[in-house]
């Protein structure tokens, strides 16, 4: 594949081409080892749990899973509900992809209740509960 480094010069200039990319490879690179201390720590918490024979993680490795994925407000309401949220309704597809992780970080934890937009009670944004499986 070829690029065409003469009409990205008419916007740009060849070093901050070069910069431009450099800080690309940057941002994926913390992006894959982010997506990759979740994904361990997930594991890590499922495997745990098998280990003791429990079919769900406890409230505090959970919350610790859920505290990984940025932009959400992560809350404990008593001893078996975390609640999560977020302000504002900027990136709504975004907030919509954390919600949907969130929701399957914890082993044997159920989405108890969404809400997304302005009705919201913490105004305009995104606030869901989830909680552990009777």
């Amino acid at each position: 594949m070829k690029i065409n480094l003469e009409l990205m010069e008419e916007y740009l200039t060849r070093k901050q081409i070069v910069w431009l990319g450099v800080v690309s490879m940057f941002f994926a690179l913390v992006f894959f080892l982010l997506s990759y201390i979740i994904m361990i720590s997930t594991i890590e918490a499922v495997s745990a749990a098998k280990d003791k024979g429990d079919r769900n993680v406890s409230q505090g490795v959970c919350m610790s899973s859920l505290r990984g994925i940025g932009g959400l407000k992560v809350q404990p309401e008593g001893h078996n509900i975390v609640k999560l949220s977020s302000k504002g309704l900027e990136n709504a597809a975004l907030k919509l992809g954390q919600a949907s992780v969130a929701s399957l970080v914890c082993p044997g934890w159920e989405l108890s209740s969404f809400c997304m937009g302005e009705s919201c009670e913490n105004g305009e944004g995104l606030l869901f509960e989830i909680k552990v499986v009777d």
